[in-house]
This record gives C-alpha cells, sequence and structure tokens, in this order.
C-alpha cells in the first residue's frame, strides 16, 4: 500500500520538515505506481501517468517550486516512484536543530534565516491548525513535549503574512 501519508501520520509537508532542516516553504509530491511491471520501467512511463492526471500536472509544472527529489522503488512486479517538489520562500542560516530545550531556542534559529522571521506558529507535522503563534520574543509558554512543526510567518507587506511550512523540532 502507498499513500501520500505515511503509517505515522507524517504527510509530504512532515517529511520535508524533517529532512530539509533549513527549509521554510512549501511542498508537494507525486506518486505513481506501475503494478505487474516484469520489466524495467522508464521514466518517461511514470512521467506519463502524471502528466496524464491534472493535479500531479500541476505540480509538474507550478512555477513556484524550484527544489525537487525523485526516488523509485521495486517492489517484486510493483514499481513505486515518488517526486517531492519544494518551494523556497526562506532559508535559515544554519540547520535547525531536531531537539529544541525551549520555543526560544527556535525562534532564534528562524531570526537568523533569510529573510528574517520574526513571527511563526507551531502546529502539529504536517497539520493545519496552528496551535500557539510567537511574535519577535516569545513568552515562556507552556508547550507539550513532541513533535512539532514550525509554521514560520512571511512577509507580504503591510501586515500581512503568508503562513509557510518549516522544520520538524522535538521539544524537550
Amino acid at each position: 500500500i502507498y499513500d501520500h501519508m505515511t503509517r505515522e501520520g507524517f504527510g509530504p509537508a512532515a517529511r520535508v520538515g524533517l529532512l530539509a532542516r533549513d527549509l521554510v516553504g512549501a511542498p508537494a509530491e507525486n506518486i505513481a505506481m506501475r503494478r505487474n511491471a516484469s520489466g524495467a520501467v522508464r521514466p518517461d512511463q511514470i512521467m506519463g501517468q502524471w502528466k496524464s492526471s491534472p493535479g500531479h500536472r500541476a505540480n509538474l509544472l507550478a512555477p513556484g517550486l524550484t527544489h525537487v527529489g525523485y526516488a523509485a522503488l521495486r517492489d517484486g512486479p510493483e514499481v513505486i516512484a515518488v517526486g517531492v517538489y519544494a518551494e523556497v520562500s526562506a532559508r535559515l542560516a544554519a540547520p535547525a536543530p531536531l531537539r529544541a530545550p525551549s520555543v526560544e531556542a527556535i525562534a532564534a534559529a528562524l531570526s537568523r534565516a533569510s529573510p528574517r522571521i520574526d513571527q511563526f506558529s507551531l502546529s502539529d507535522p504536517g497539520g493545519e491548525v496552528l496551535t500557539q503563534t510567537y511574535v519577535e520574543r516569545p513568552q515562556p509558554v507552556a508547550i507539550p513535549p513532541g513533535a512539532w512543526q514550525l509554521r514560520p510567518h512571511l512577509s507580504s507587506g503591510a501586515h500581512r503574512y503568508q503562513v509557510a511550512w518549516g522544520p520538524v523540532v522535538v521539544l524537550g
């Protein structure tokens, strides 16, 4: 079985946030499966599947998705191919720590991003619900220990912000 969600509940945003420790932006993912593939499966066959699907084609042609990684796996007669795409809106000066002792440590890592990030929220990894928002210097707040996805707010001018996806960090 293949899916955009892992058994642990991690979708593309959480998986990119686990691996791309200095990236802030937005992810997308294409998955294709070829069943009963007794011979070689060529990249153009997989790409043909994606091009004929409106959602997959949109990921391939999205101008903001500038970074990509591809992988393929053969399991007997089945071949699964994955394309992971990312829009990079900001870069941290250094990879975010996988473990952080406090929200203040996360704020310090984000403040050195380019462009600078002064406001961010936290969510469950890959989740849409923003748990807590911090502006510039976070006040001490009791956030339960565990895995959290950083959701940096990127300024689009005049007090308007876009909420992006960032690294997953384990607090506590």
